[in-house]
């Protein structure tokens, strides 16, 4: 199987558009190019397609694929970053008491991924894996899926399982339910 990149990012773009549309959130621009893997900055989503990670079929040391929890690739870095505008534009409504909720749903939940640094980028992981497999965030860490459709009323735009969207990887279906259990 040959992953290509740039429809990969197409079709992430579009997904991210999809979400963001149905949800009545200001489209960013996106524009390919950028030193690291993604980077976010009021309106502009830019991502590097070529630091991007292809899927990890047989994952040993490296675990990234689309829809997973860990995800370098330029699905992920896409929603990631459109996570940052989401936190942007939902920043205009947000106020002491939902900052303190997101902030208490950050040290009570797991994480998401290992890049979670700060509360901004807990955010943008999160909102990665609503975008991509909601059901899997629904499932796995339930109070932050609830902070973004009960605290911010965001709906997710895609209804497959997340074991339909990883099916084509055994591996990553266990692990995931794995994930889940813990």
């Amino acid at each position: 199987m040959t992953f290509n990149k740039q429809e990969a990012a197409d079709i992430a773009h579009d997904k991210c558009v999809d979400f963001l549309e149905l949800n009545g959130i200001r489209l960013p621009e996106f524009k390919e190019g950028c030193k690291n893997y993604g980077e976010y900055h009021r309106g502009l989503v830019r991502y590097n397609i070529a630091r991007s990670s292809v899927p990890a079929l047989n994952p040993v040391r490296r675990w990234s694929y689309p829809g997973y929890k860990a995800d370098r690739t330029i699905y992920g870095i896409i929603a990631h970053e459109c996570g940052h505008h989401i936190w942007f534009e939902k920043t205009v409504f947000f106020n002491r008491k939902q900052w303190g909720k997101w902030v208490e749903i950050t040290k009570t939940t797991k994480r998401i991924s290992s890049y979670e640094p700060n509360y901004h980028e807990s955010f943008a992981e999160t909102s990665r894996l609503f975008i991509l497999n909601p059901t899997l965030l629904k499932e796995a860490v339930p109070g932050r899926y609830d902070f973004l459709t009960q605290e911010l009323e965001l709906k997710p735009s895609i209804d497959r399982h997340w074991t339909k969207i990883l099916k084509d990887s055994p591996k990553h279906l266990t692990a995931a339910q794995n994930w889940i259990n813990k």
